[in-house]
């Protein structure tokens, strides 16, 4: 007898056993409901099991198939097996100018002291960039470049009287430094070989006007680039080359790399940077002697393009920058690996000193 003719059969006048049988019967379809629900779900399971039983069957027939390929990948940790060479960079110090930080707003402040730590943390970082890009390129052969402007100079009138030294005085600290750097550079990274390019600046001149064809003569610089490699001269791991005139080239793994100043270059404060003016003289330099990457300095400013670099300062943003509209940057030098496959691999600025947060 269902719920419905049970309640059909109690009297009228009987609500007690009405309401009992009512609930029975909402208990029921409950039970009912739940027992469906417990159908479908014992249904999917199976079909889960069936699934599952045709996957372990599928890695069964195909796990040999599976080592193979393993074996065939073969994926380890290694470095590249071709050469590079590291270049370090140590340009545009002007290491006796005096920056006063309440004539650029704040943005930066030097002195002897201060050029120091900047000097040694070029040389602690380099090395420290040259032990990670020796994680991935087997380094051997090193070039450290002078690229000229080591010292501030006198060749304007102001500069006598703000330099915290002269230019004889600038130009014996500036000889230290280098050999320091060296003999850092051999002892604590032991390179096969280490050829320095030394290229003379504009600051460091002992005439007021720049000479073009004899200016390695009255070059403060010039004359401190030969006494250390004379310094250096029983050293077979150690070659110099000076450049007299404003390019000196150097093959770096195969790659024709051009070293320079930075002087020669007409900037005129463009919207585009330094791109137009050093794509123009790169492309007409390269008509009479063609070079796969140009590095120089002169312009204070950190800039990578896919063949050249611009070489930042180590003495910071200055009064000049700020009259030229420069950007700011910290002080900052240049690391670049050159490999022998693919050329100019890494770029990357060394920061000498912390940067100065912008308001």
């Amino acid at each position: 007898m269902s719920i419905a003719d049970e309640i059909a059969g109690i009297p009228e006048d009987n609500d007690e056993e009405i309401r009992s049988a009512r609930e029975r019967g909402c208990k029921i379809s409950l039970l009912q409901l739940q027992l469906r629900d417990e159908k479908a779900k014992l249904k999917q399971a199976e079909a889960d099991l069936v699934q599952a039983r045709e996957l372990v069957e599928i890695v069964e027939a195909t796990k040999d198939q599976i080592k193979v390929r393993g074996k065939k990948r073969n994926v380890t940790k290694s470095k590249s097996s071709g050469t590079a060479t590291a270049i370090i960079g140590a340009t545009d110090w002007h290491l006796e100018e005096a920056v006063d930080p309440d004539t650029i707003n704040g943005l930066n402040e030097t002195s002897l002291d201060i050029m120091d730590t900047r000097i040694n943390a070029l040389w602690d970082k380099s090395l420290f960039m040259l032990d990670f890009a020796r994680n991935i390129s087997d380094i051997k052969s090193i070039v450290l470049w002078l690229g000229g402007d080591l010292i501030n100079g006198y060749i304007h009138e102001e500069m006598e009287e703000s330099n915290f030294a002269g230019p004889t005085e600038a130009i014996l600290l500036a000889q230290d430094y280098v050999v320091d750097g060296i003999d850092r550079i051999l002892k604590e990274a032991k390179p096969t070989d280490l050829t320095v390019i030394c290229n003379f600046g504009n600051h460091g001149r002992t005439t007021q006007k720049r000479r073009v064809s004899t200016g390695y003569r009255t070059s403060w610089e010039w004359l401190a680039f030969n006494n250390v490699a004379r310094y250096y001269k029983k050293n077979p791991k150690v070659n110099f080359q000076i450049a007299k005139g404003y390019h000196a080239y150097l093959d770096i793994q195969g790659h024709v790399v051009r070293f320079h100043h930075g002087d020669q270059m007409r900037y005129l404060g463009g919207t585009g940077g330094l791109s137009l003016p050093v794509n123009k003289a790169v492309d007409s330099w390269n008509k009479s002697k063609h070079a796969d990457m140009d590095i120089f300095g002169h312009y204070h400013t950190w800039q990578a393009d896919w063949s050249w670099v611009s070489a930042g300062c180590a003495v910071g943003y200055n009064a000049y920058a700020l009259s030229i509209k420069a950007r700011y940057q910290p002080p900052t030098q240049p690391f670049i690996v050159v490999d022998r496959e693919y050329g100019r691999v890494l770029a990357e600025p060394i920061f000498v000193a912390p940067p100065v947060k912008m308001p």
